[in-house]
């Protein structure tokens, strides 16, 4: 299916609150990891049913409800109907074309985002999408697929390393949102060496193959660019917000937004860069190919009076002036000789060669 357009044709004739999903369906089942810890203990079990999460805690333990697979739209109407989510929130959730936004619900703060990857065989990227939903000591999650970088935020738990096990909710939400930005610091990384190689192949020996690498750089930057620019929106509208976080997190969501205008401000540059590139390209193809041109004209020039000799002195007259003349054809080759030094001369006095 083409990454930039989903199938949302799907959903044709649907009243609004519908969940329907929209995206590729993996082939494993939907999974739920509950996650409860605190600042000394910590508990996580895995299963596939609604019923079996726990209830929820009191303070200060904070859940979290991570569900890998958002295809399985009878688990996620369950979901809702435990927690009191929203049709609409729900219907977001499973249709995995949303652009990322914040919306403030009757149960919590409700965030989409998106999770890039590259893949290793030619110049792709993909991206899925990342939910979130903020109410009160409890975090539910929602992703396609398992997110691997989501495995430091289960180790630092585990370990109880930094602040998370001490902190609340909100800087879970916090971390989760910042290792999705983060990553995208590598994604840029591997396509700034792509751009590199592909700027060394430019000045070095452009082929046609290089215009198409570019071809398709620039078109992963656009689809880039399609999904971050609304995250930048996103993270700004959490800046100013003053609901979903405490004083305590406030710095650490001014570093978030920081990296997303960094991310932002990179993609931004890397456009400008393939779009350069690609005009030097065409640049140096229409400079190759006046060169061919000016060649052509110099020796078309060059030749023009030695076929104008040939034919005016190869007409058929049986009477000819200096015809009979002795040394006439040593005489005509001087003056033609003559006049082909004399044009290179010119043509170098002119420096066009």
């Amino acid at each position: 299916m083409f990454r930039f357009q989903k199938n949302r044709s799907l959903k044709t004739g649907f009243p609004p609150g519908t969940v329907v999903h929209i995206g590729e369906s993996p082939s494993c089942d939907a999974v739920i990891t509950v996650t409860i810890y605190d600042a000394d203990k910590m508990d996580v079990h895995a299963t596939k049913s609604v019923e079996d999460i726990p209830p929820q805690t009191s303070e200060p333990s904070v859940t979290w409800i991570r569900v890998i697979g958002v295809h399985d739209t009878p688990l996620i109407e369950q979901l809702g109907e435990r927690f009191e989510i929203d049709s609409l929130i729900l219907e977001d959730i499973v249709n995995t074309a949303q652009r990322p936004k914040i919306e403030r619900t009757a149960v919590g703060e409700f965030i989409i985002l998106k999770h890039f990857w590259y893949e290793q065989e030619g110049i792709e990227i993909s991206a899925e999408q990342f939910s979130l939903l903020l109410s009160g000591r409890i975090i539910i999650t929602f992703e396609e697929r398992e997110i691997p970088e989501f495995d430091w935020i289960i180790k630092r738990l585990r370990t109880g390393t930094g602040r998370l096990r001490s902190s609340g909710p909100e800087y879970l939400a916090y971390a989760l949102m910042d290792i999705l930005v983060d990553h995208s610091f590598g994604l840029f990384e591997v396509i700034g060496g792509i751009i590199e190689e592909l700027e060394s192949e430019l000045i070095e020996a452009p082929r046609r193959e290089t215009l198409n690498d570019l071809y398709l750089v620039r078109r992963e930057l656009a689809f880039l660019y399609r999904w971050l620019l609304p995250m930048d929106e996103v993270i700004g509208k959490l800046k100013r917000s003053d609901t979903m976080y405490g004083e305590s997190v406030i710095p650490f969501v001014d570093d978030l937004c920081d990296h997303v205008q960094q991310v932002v401000e990179t993609l931004d540059l890397y456009r400008e860069i393939s779009n350069a590139m690609i005009d030097s390209f065409r640049a140096e193809i229409s400079r190759r190919a006046n060169e061919t041109m000016k060649t052509l004209t110099m020796v078309a020039a060059i030749f023009l009076p030695l076929v104008f000799a040939v034919g005016f002195f190869g007409m058929n007259f049986r009477y000819f002036p200096g015809i009979a003349w002795q040394n006439g054809v040593f005489i005509i080759t001087v003056v033609l000789m003559l006049f082909i030094f004399g044009a290179l001369a010119f043509f170098k006095w002119r420096k066009w060669f």
